[in-house]
């Protein structure tokens, strides 16, 4: 077959892909569940058809019609080896599934996967009751059976370590933790890993650091569930959109928790004009600006912003390399703000920032001396549960309070009496106390 582009600027609307990595997660989900689950939104990307394969050598039944899989859950039978092509995602993720299930389970590593760091979770896994062996060139052979405890990995490692134990830890007999003794890189994909398993009926709990995993949890069958339009792919039209006419991806969901949906906003401080609703975005041309932009947790967009980078002199902006910015040897990032965030730890994440970490907030009732409030959603990262020093202002008084959040948005604060506090109030939040997990 042959394909004829004609030479002109591109543009047009454009349907999604299913998201790869989504799909990864609800077919190992479904093969892990009480009963059939029907997956829409198939995909004959190299990693999808690598966990297929994989699945099937564990004892699931995987079928396609068009569109749509159909997954009977794993049953007590393999059948053979793993074959995970190149896939890392793939390896990753069963890995761990295969030594909680106790199935012993030859996995085949083809291309450069063998060669691919897989040291932290072995290690991981070793400490816990597997056995791991390399007995041929391409081969890695598990055996054993998973042991319930506290994990800890490095977060500077791939997050497909952290979501390998996810899916595993909840089929074990007992309670376990994981721990990131460092703020874990591509957050987004942890997160696309806990919303796949909240849909098939997993609970997992936060921690300062990490998760709580109860065991002995079943993964329960939504019956059907669809994957997101691919926001990885999607960003190769949308950054073409911001070059020639306007292009429109459609299906792609507004509230996705993939973590390259940050495209949009790169693409705005580009210059670009972009447009959203519950199903599409359209992203016209405008006159484009060089500007500064972190892609260490979205890596998968590094190659459609390089591209409009690359372009800077013939568009009428330029780009330059800045070099990296650190405080007292720790580097300066928004990965690292959200990490010590997430760990309550505000004082450092207050260094980071230059400045307190602002929260707004509205009064959401009076409970006797103490002041019940909301804190709207940043979007981007709420503080754990706990006791801080912090400034709270009403725009014409500031007043030091201790401020005890109690769950996610609200929180609790005594003020002089006689207090009287508009709508909207701003919280700076100064140093932690004490934070809860």
């Amino acid at each position: 077959m042959e394909l004829f582009l004609p030479h002109g600027p591109l543009g047009g609307r454009v349907a999604s892909i299913a998201s790869k990595s989504q799909l990864q997660r609800l077919l190992l989900c479904a093969a892990l569940a009480d009963r059939e689950t029907v997956v829409h939104g198939a995909s004959d990307a190299a990693d999808v058809q690598a966990m297929c394969r994989c699945l099937r050598a564990l004892g699931a039944r995987v079928t396609a019609d068009g569109k749509t899989l159909r997954v009977q859950p794993v049953t007590e039978r393999a059948h053979g080896a793993a074959d995970c092509g190149e896939s890392g995602a793939t390896l990753r993720f069963l890995l761990p599934v295969a030594a909680a299930l106790g199935r012993e389970t030859t996995f085949r590593l083809h291309g450069r996967l063998p060669q691919r760091p897989l040291g932290p979770l072995w290690d991981a896994l070793e400490l816990h009751g597997v056995r791991l062996s390399r007995p041929a060139p391409g081969e890695l052979l598990c055996a054993g059976r998973l042991e319930s405890g506290r994990f800890a990995l490095p977060g500077d490692v791939s997050s497909q370590f952290f979501s390998g134990l996810l899916f595993a830890l909840p089929l074990l007999d007992g309670p376990s933790e994981l721990h990131a003794a460092t703020p874990p890189e591509s957050a987004g994909y942890i997160a696309m890993t806990l919303a796949a398993l909240r849909r098939f009926g997993i609970v997992t709990e936060p921690l300062p650091d990490g998760w709580a995993v109860p065991g002995g949890q079943r993964y329960r069958s939504p019956g059907a569930v669809r994957a997101e339009g691919d926001w990885s792919n999607a960003a190769f039209w949308l950054a073409a959109g911001a070059l020639s006419r306007p292009v429109t991806v459609t299906g792609l969901q507004a509230e996705s928790g993939q973590g390259d949906r940050v495209i949009l906003e790169d693409l705005r401080r580009f210059g670009a004009e972009v447009e959203q609703n519950a199903d599409a975005v359209t992203v016209r041309p405008a006159p484009l600006r060089g500007c500064s932009l972190d892609v260490r947790g979205t890596p998968d967009l590094a190659p459609p912003l390089a591209l409009l980078a690359a372009l800077g002199d013939a568009l009428g902006f330029s780009t330059a390399v800045v070099p990296k910015i650190t405080l007292k040897g720790q580097e300066v990032s928004s990965t690292a703000i959200r990490g010590w965030l997430r760990q309550g730890d505000v004082a450092r994440a207050r260094a980071l920032l230059g400045r307190p970490y602002l929260r707004q907030a509205a009064v959401a009732a009076r409970r006797g001396g103490r002041w019940e409030l909301f804190m709207t959603p940043n979007g981007k990262q709420d503080v754990p549960r706990g006791n801080y020093r912090a400034l709270c202002s009403d725009g014409e008084h500031t007043w030091p309070v201790l401020l005890r959040v109690e769950r996610e948005g609200r929180a609790l604060c005594s003020l002089p009496v006689g207090t009287t506090l508009h709508d909207e109030l701003e919280i700076r939040f100064l140093t932690s106390l004490s934070v809860d997990s």
